[in-house]
């Protein structure tokens, strides 16, 4: 046929990151197996090593928290309205999205100062080395919380969407591990229950997030 969207390019190769794109593929797509190659991502890491607060038996959770969309901060002041004492026992560190929506941020984040949330705004840090520092990765719509369980970090979910939900975790594989928070009240009872968890639980749950994000981020081939 000679109209393009009715019979659209069929590639010999369709290059995917991981299992979970190929599977969807196979499944959603109906693109034949044969054509798909896993090669991997430049996301992926491997250096997995225990965090400061199970390692070092911590004082309090450090939580890094990554910005995705311009609502999520004002958001996650709702949050701390319907629970002030959401991050009373956490080192709180926010990673603004430094090219866009900066009146955005700077609205939640005021909101946030008003609140008396004790927390550092920092975007400059690489987030290589944040990762390094913290214990949680909250995250809503960005990939860096599947970056964060590659790292060896536990990376928490909070649904801060005003209509449509974005999830980047969604369909992707066996998500038994995944912690997913839809109100305040159910993410603070997951930070107390992550603060009081012993070093065997956290490794099991540190592996079986490792273990769902290599199938989304696979090693470079």
């Amino acid at each position: 046929h000679t109209n393009a969207l009715v019979n659209p390019p069929r590639p010999d190769i369709v290059a995917v990151t991981g299992p979970a794109e190929k599977s969807w593929l196979i499944e959603n797509a109906q693109v034949d197996q044969k054509h798909i190659r896993v090669v991997g991502s430049s996301r992926y890491l491997d250096s997995v090593d225990t965090s400061q607060y199970w390692a070092k038996n911590g004082a309090k959770l450090r939580v890094l928290f990554t910005v995705c969309y311009s609502f999520e901060l004002e958001a996650l002041a709702n949050f701390c309205q319907q629970e002030p004492e959401l991050f009373s026992e956490c080192d709180f560190v926010i990673r603004t999205y430094p090219f866009s929506w900066v009146d955005e941020q700077e609205r939640g984040l005021g909101r946030l100062d008003s609140a008396n949330l004790q927390f550092r705004n920092d975007h400059t840090t690489s987030l290589e080395k944040q990762l390094e520092w913290s214990d949680v990765v909250l995250f809503n719509g960005t990939s860096v919380g599947i970056v964060a369980m590659l790292k060896g970090r536990i990376a928490v979910y909070a649904n801060l969407c005003r209509f449509l939900r974005a999830d980047p975790t969604s369909n992707k594989g066996d998500d038994r591990f995944i912690i997913r928070c839809e109100t305040a009240t159910s993410l603070k009872n997951a930070f107390k229950k992550l603060a009081s968890m012993g070093i065997d639980e956290y490794t099991r749950l540190r592996d079986g997030q490792r273990e769902f994000a290599l199938n989304i981020y696979s090693p470079p081939d």
